[in-house]
């Protein structure tokens, strides 16, 4: 056989192997590395009703990963300017700390060092997280508290670039 169809017969047999063993998708943990943009916040109560406006309106929020370490902050556009620089002013969700992730059920586990809500503060925090490419959505795994009923929280990003 000749060199041309050695090369040949070579590459369409690799071309065949690759098909039948396709190269794995990013991990969960590679998938969230980088910033999110909050596109929307909705609580979903256990009655069916919904809330998705939650902090008020001109809702803003950002969330960040790198390979260990996230933080996550939500903050209402509708809040009166604070006499003193150092006492914030709410609507405010804020918290940060290590996370992991487990990609045979698509979990992201927050492990909470400090938030704005004190109560937050040493839990581990499980959501359920859907990626399609620059958008992401989860859910809290475990209804959250709260005076209205316990509540679902559901959350969209999408990708800053």
């Amino acid at each position: 056989m000749s060199r041309l169809s050695t090369l040949t017969m070579t590459g369409v047999t690799l071309l065949y192997l690759g098909g039948a063993f396709p190269v794995a998708a990013d991990s969960l943990k590679e998938q969230l590395v980088g910033s999110w943009s909050l596109v929307q916040n909705c609580e979903e109560f256990q009655d069916g009703k919904k809330n998705c406006s939650p902090l008020g309106p001109n809702l803003k929020g950002l969330l960040m990963f790198d390979a260990n370490s996230f933080s996550f902050q939500m903050i209402g556009g509708e809040r009166a300017k604070s006499a003193d620089p150092r006492t914030p002013v709410g609507p405010l969700v804020a918290y940060f700390g290590t996370y992991s992730t487990s990609d045979a059920d698509k979990v992201l586990t927050y492990h909470i060092e400090r938030s704005s809500w004190p109560n937050f503060e040493g839990q581990d925090q499980k959501r359920i997280v859907t990626i399609k490419g620059d958008e992401m959505s989860y859910k809290s795994q475990v209804p959250i508290s709260s005076p209205q009923g316990p509540f679902v929280a559901n959350l969209e990003f999408k990708r800053i670039k």
